[in-house]
C-alpha cells in the first residue's frame, strides 16, 4: 500500500452471522414509516359476508360498497372515503386520511434530505473527487498483509465492488471539511440512507422532526441518524436484511483534530456495533489508523475494545517487513518513468541501476510513504528524472537546494508534530508552540551529537520533568517515533525514529520550516539546564562527583550527577567551536556564566577533571568579548552588566 504509513488497526465485529436467539431484542409498538408509507399508496376492497361479525376497525357493508372517486353521484361535501357510499356502518375504528400523511412523508422526506446534505463532507467519500486516484496496493506488493486482510473482510474499493460497503469517512488533518469529528455522523446516514432504501425515510424524518440534531453530542447523533432508523428498517414488514451491506470504514482517525475526539469516535464505533450485535444485522468497521494514543489505549487490554472478547482483529503494518515491496513497487515505476520520458536515459545501462534502487531501499526504512513520495516527484514531465533522481541520493540535511522533493512528506511529518504539540501543550497549559520539538531536538543532541549514555530518568531530572513526563511527550509521535528506550532492560535513553527522514527533517530548516530547532538552540537549552541544576546541587551529589571523578555508572542522584555535568561539558565545550553561530548565542551564554551562583562555580570544580574542557571554552567565549568591547557597563540579554563583573567570571573561569 504505498499510501500506508506507520501503523495501522482494522477491525470490526466478526462476519454477518445468522439470526441470533439470544440476548434481549427491542420490539418497535409503532408501524414504521416505511410501511405505513406503502401501505398507503393504494386501497384494496374486499367484499364482506353481510352475515359475518365485524370485529374492531371493519367496515360492514349492507348494500353499496365504499366507494372513492369523482363519479356523479360524489357527495358534494367532500373527497372522505365514503362520499356517495350509502348501507354501510363503521365499528370502533379509527381512521387516518393517507392522502395528507403521503404529501407530508414526501415533504419531509425533501427537507429532511436538503438539511443532511448541508452537514455532510462529500470530501470525505471513497470516490470523492478530492480523492482522485487515491493509494493503491501496487501489484504483487503487500501480499501477505493483504491475504490477512482479506480473510477478515474486502478492502474498501472491493467492498463497493461487491456491494459490501455501506459508507465511508475518510479523515484529513490539511482539509477543514473532514479533521473534525461534526460532519462525521451526517456523512455516513446520509450514505445509509443511499444504500438502504428502508432505512432511507426514518434518516430523513428524524431529520425533519428535530433540525437541531446536528447540534447534539455525537453520541446523540448516532442513536438517532444512524442506530433508531436502522432498528426501523429491519421491523418493516417483509425486509429482509441479507444483502443489506455491512461494512463502514473509517480512514486517518489520528488525523481527527483533538485526542478527546479521536477516543469519542472510537466509543461511537463499539457503541454503534453492539446495538446490532444480536440481530440479523450486524454492522462492521473497518478502521485505519496510525498508532497514537486514543487509538493504542482503545486497543489494548484494559481498552474500550481490548476489554471485549472476539470484538477486535488488529492488523499491524509495521510487523510486515515490506522491503521487498519497495524494492519491486520502486524498480517498477521508476523504470516506467524513465522509458515514458522525454529527456534522456544514460546510454549505458539500465537506469535506475540496481545500487540507486538500493540506496533508496535503505532510506526507506520499510516504509512506503518514502518511496510513493520518490516516485509521485520523480514523474513529473517537466523534470529530468535522471538529473532529479541524483539530487535525491546527494541530498543532506542542511544543504540549501532550491527542489523540495520531500515535499509531501515534510506536509506528513508537519501535520503530526503539530497535532502533537497541539495536545501535550494544552493538558500541560504550556505556552510553546514548540515544546515538544524542543524536547526531541536536546535529546537528539545528547544521543546522536555528544554520544553520552544517560539514564532516561536522569534526563527527566535535569529538564525539570516529572519521572515518565519523556513518555507522555512522544505519546502522540508513535507513527514517527519508535521508542526512547526500554525501561527495564535498559534505561538509558535509545531515541529511535521509524524512519530515517524524520531526523533529516528536524535537521533542516528547509524542510520543517517554522518547527525547526536548532542544536544551537538546543545546546543553549541544556546550558541553562544544567547549570540551574548544578547550582542547586546538595552536598550529596556534590560527594557522589568527588568520589567518581572519571563519570562511572552510577545510580539515583549520583547518576543524574555524572550525566548533568557530562552534558554541560560538551555543550560549555563545543559551543564556541561548533554551535556558537550568531551574537545572541554568544550574549544568550555571557548571560548565563555571568547570572550564575557561587554554588554553581564551587561544584561544577567538584564534578570531575573534565569539566575543565568546558571550562576553557567558556574562558575563551568571556576573554574575546572583553577584548572586543569597550567601557564600564555592557548589555547582555537586555541586562546592564559591569566590567568588573565579567572579569570576576573570567577569574573564575581560570580555575
Amino acid at each position: 500500500m504505498p499510501g500506508c504509513f506507520g501503523s495501522c488497526s482494522f477491525w470490526g465485529k466478526g462476519k454477518r452471522g445468522q439470526s441470533s436467539t439470544t440476548g434481549d431484542q427491542t420490539e418497535l409498538s409503532t408501524t414504521p414509516v416505511s410501511q405505513a408509507y406503502r401501505e398507503a399508496t393504494s386501497i384494496h376492497a374486499t367484499p364482506m359476508d353481510s352475515t359475518s361479525i365485524p370485529s374492531a376497525g371493519q367496515v360492514q357493508a349492507t348494500s353499496t360498497a365504499a366507494y372513492a372517486g369523482n363519479g356523479p353521484n360524489q357527495n358534494l361535501h367532500g373527497n372522505g372515503f365514503f362520499t356517495s357510499a350509502s348501507g354501510f356502518s363503521v365499528i370502533n375504528s379509527h381512521m387516518v386520511d393517507y392522502s395528507v400523511n403521503i404529501s407530508s412523508l414526501r415533504e419531509a422526506r425533501v427537507n429532511g434530505l436538503e438539511k443532511l446534505l448541508n452537514h455532510i463532507a462529500p470530501s470525505a467519500l471513497y470516490n470523492s473527487a478530492e480523492r482522485f486516484d487515491p493509494p493503491k496496493c501496487d501489484e504483487n506488493t503487500r501480499v501477505r498483509l493483504l491475504q490477512e486482510l482479506m480473510s477478515w473482510q474486502t478492502t474498501i474499493e472491493g467492498s463497493a465492488k461487491d456491494g459490501n460497503l455501506l459508507a465511508a469517512f475518510f479523515f484529513f488533518a490539511g482539509d477543514g471539511q473532514r479533521n473534525l469529528l461534526d460532519p462525521l455522523i451526517p456523512t455516513i446516514a446520509y450514505q445509509i440512507a443511499q444504500r438502504i432504501t428502508e432505512a432511507n425515510e426514518p434518516i430523513m424524518l428524524a431529520v425533519e422532526r428535530n433540525p437541531t440534531i446536528f447540534n447534539l453530542k455525537m453520541e446523540a447523533q448516532a442513536e438517532s441518524l444512524i442506530i433508531e432508523p436502522l432498528r426501523q428498517a429491519m421491523s418493516a414488514t417483509g425486509v429482509s436484511t441479507a444483502n443489506w451491506p455491512c461494512t463502514i470504514f473509517i480512514d486517518g482517525i489520528d488525523e481527527c483534530r483533538g485526542e478527546e475526539n479521536q477516543s469519542r469516535l472510537l466509543s461511537m464505533v463499539k457503541a454503534i456495533t453492539l446495538a446490532f450485535n444480536n440481530t440479523d444485522f450486524r454492522i462492521k468497521f473497518l478502521l485505519a489508523s496510525r498508532p497514537e494514543y486514543a487509538m493504542r489505549t482503545a486497543i489494548s487490554s484494559k481498552g474500550i475494545f481490548g476489554a471485549t472478547d472476539n470484538f477486535l482483529h488488529c492488523i499491524d503494518l509495521s510487523k510486515y517487513d515490506a522491503t521487498a515491496d519497495i524494492r519491486l513497487y520502486l524498480k517498477r515505476h521508476l523504470r516506467n518513468i524513465g522509458n515514458s520520458s522525454d529527456y534522456p536515459l544514460p546510454s549505458t545501462g539500465v537506469w535506475p541501476s540496481d545500487e540507486d534502487i538500493e540506496t533508496l531501499v535503505a532510506n526507506a526504512s520499510g516504509q512506503f510513504i518514502y518511496a510513493s513520495t520518490i516516485v509521485k516527484y520523480l514523474s513529473d514531465r517537466r523534470r529530468s528524472p535522471v538529473k532529479h533522481l541524483q539530487l535525491i541520493l546527494s541530498w543532506r540535511p542542511g544543504v540549501l537546494q532550491k527542489e523540495r522533493p520531500f515535499a509531501a512528506l515534510d506536509t506528513l511529518y508537519t501535520n503530526i508534530f503539530v497535532s502533537a504539540q497541539e495536545t501535550y501543550s494544552g493538558s500541560r497549559d504550556i505556552d510553546d508552540p514548540l515544546v515538544i520539538v524542543r524536547y526531541i531536538r536536546m535529546l537528539q543532541l545528547v544521543e546522536e551529537e555528544a554520544k553520552i549514555s544517560v539514564r532516561i530518568s536522569s534526563l527527566e531530572g535535569i529538564m525539570s520533568l516529572d519521572q515518565g513526563e519523556l513518555d507522555i511527550v512522544i505519546s502522540d509521535l508513535h507513527s514517527i517515533v519508535k521508542s526512547l528506550g526500554d525501561h527495564y532492560r535498559d534505561p538509558s535513553l535509545q531515541l529511535r525514529f521509524h524512519h530515517k527522514s524524520v531526523s533529516d527533517f528536524l535537521g533542516d530548516s528547509s524542510r520543517s520550516g517554522p518547527l525547526f530547532v536548532s542544536l544551537q538552540t538546543a545546546a543553549m537549552q541544556w546550558l541553562t539546564r544544567s547549570t540551574a541544576w548544578i547550582e542547586e546541587a546538595d552536598s550529596t551529589e556534590t560527594r557522589s562527583w568527588t568520589n567518581n571523578p572519571c563519570g562511572g555508572e552510577m545510580s539515583g542522584a549520583g547518576s543524574t550527577a555524572i550525566a548533568v555535568v557530562t552534558i554541560w561539558n560538551y555543550c560549555a565545550n563545543k559551543f564556541w567551536d561548533r554551535y556558537l553561530l550568531n551574537p545572541d548565542d554568544e550574549l544568550r551564554y555571557l548571560g548565563l556564566l555571568v547570572t550564575a551562583q557561587p554554588s554553581f562555580w564551587e561544584n561544577i570544580r567538584l564534578a570531575s577533571i573534565d569539566s575543565k574542557r568546558g571550562l576553557r571554552t567558556a574562558r575563551g567565549v568571556v576573554g574575546r568579548y572583553l577584548a572586543q568591547c569597550e567601557g564600564e557597563v555592557f548589555d547582555i540579554c537586555g541586562s546592564s552588566v559591569e566590567l568588573h563583573d565579567l572579569q570576576e567570571v573570567l577569574r573564575k573561569l581560570k580555575w
